[in-house]
């Protein structure tokens, strides 16, 4: 198949990509391949894998674009993507084109020996660096905050494939027969909840029955806990803080013919968020009105109010609760950047808190499981609220295999 080392080659330029702190799977063009996409996502969950081979096989570690191209070849080699014999070819072919022959026979070299000692190879699997795909602090926090079990759990969840979680909007009505038409041609079909489901497998979403209409779009389960949390009604004027893409906002507005008024730092995201307000929109309940912002900064946009009756923040954050979407995720962060995100979430809290009016409420998010940025962080800025009373809310949310992203909700009311 002389095709496979091309994807090969575009599958370790977007793992590189993808490890870069300044990039997204939308600013690579090898992502509108599915093929790619399946190999890159393969190859970064294998991440933790191809350092804990290498520093076995190699004396010193490899020019980071041969690295990845490695992960993408043991991703393949473990799911028998391809026959072991293609994967190898292919793979050196690849590495040929990226760094010439002392590439070609390096990549070579390293495939032949992982096929010709599969107890090592199966050893270098199992080593804690391969099974959590993360890096020992990574671990080490996960494991101290949680303890086994439940830290187990979060191992598992994070190195497995994403649900494909949707919810269903409309009548209810609408909202059986396309649950009807999805269940058609699928392989599981599971409800969640009242407007909930995962199906499997995945497809690409304008396939969906009912997407053209605005009758389905995709949201993890965990996010879609925002629903019903606050008491809106109609007229009121909530913001939502780090809107974009908007998943958040069209839950408000699905829920009470409120104003929503989505802010956020990126152009870019807001205009996803536009597009997909066009398509929502005759299924909304309330409007959505996107706007940019620096929300640390203090040029508040002046066609926005500057008091709401209720604030969701959705806050900038380490994203560990949402791994299996995003495996490249503890690869990127530092305990250095961690700090510096506890910061601005810290300094959101006070900032957003005090455009709240009396007696509404406020809605604290992260898609993170780590204390510093959930409980602790709250508990730390309650200290300083004396007009802030907490309410129920759905707490830690840790990731579970097959059913959800981790999340964190927090809660409070504004004196009167």
């Amino acid at each position: 198949m002389p095709e496979l080392h091309q994807q090969f080659r575009e599958a370790a330029l977007a793992v590189r990509a993808l490890l870069d702190s300044d990039s997204s799977p939308q600013t690579h063009p090898g992502f509108s391949d599915a093929a790619v996409q399946d190999l890159a996502y393969a190859a970064l969950r294998s991440w933790g894998l191809a350092q804990a081979r290498l520093a076995r096989l190699a004396p010193k570690a490899p020019d980071p674009l041969l690295m990845s191209l490695l992960s993408v070849a043991f991703s393949c080699l473990s799911r028998a993507y391809r026959a072991d014999a293609v994967v190898v070819d292919q793979a050196v072919h690849c590495a040929r084109g990226l760094g010439g022959e002392p590439a070609a026979r390096f990549v070579n070299a390293v495939l032949r020996k992982t096929l010709l000692h599969p107890t090592d190879a199966q050893a270098d699997e199992q080593t804690p660096l391969a099974l959590w795909n993360a890096p020992r602090w990574w671990q080490e926090k996960i494991l101290s905050q949680l303890g086994h079990d439940r830290a187990e759990q979060v191992r598992k969840a994070q190195r497995a494939h994403p649900p494909f979680t949707l919810r269903l909007l409309g009548t209810e009505l609408e909202q059986r027969e396309i649950a009807h038409r999805l269940g058609k041609g699928a392989q599981d079909l599971r409800w969640l909840g009242p407007q909930t489901v995962i199906r499997e497998p995945a497809c690409d979403m304008a396939e969906l029955p009912g997407f053209p209409e605005g009758l389905v779009r995709a949201q993890d389960d965990s996010a879609q806990r925002l629903f019903g949390l606050l008491g809106l009604k109609a007229g009121d004027q909530v913001l939502d803080a780090c809107a974009a893409p908007g998943g958040k906002s069209f839950l408000l507005a699905e829920q009470a013919a409120v104003d929503v008024w989505a802010l956020d730092a990126s152009k870019t995201r807001l205009a996803r968020l536009s597009r997909e307000m066009q398509r929502l929109s005759a299924r909304l309940a309330g409007e959505v009105h996107p706007a940019q912002a620096d929300l640390l900064l203090d040029d508040w946009p002046d066609l926005v109010p500057k008091e709401f009756d209720h604030i969701v923040l959705d806050a900038p954050c380490s994203g560990s609760g949402v791994v299996c979407r995003h495996p490249e995720i503890p690869w990127r962060r530092s305990e250095a950047q961690l700090a510096g995100l506890v910061r601005v979430q810290a300094e959101l809290l006070q900032r957003l808190w005090k455009r709240l009016k009396p007696g509404g409420e406020f809605v604290y998010i992260v898609c993170s499981i780590f204390e510093e940025e959930a409980q602790a962080q709250v508990n730390h800025w309650m200290d300083q609220q004396p007009d802030a009373t907490p309410l129920s809310s759905p707490g830690l949310i840790l990731p579970a295999l097959g059913e959800r992203d981790g999340f964190f909700y927090a809660r409070f009311q504004k004196a009167r």
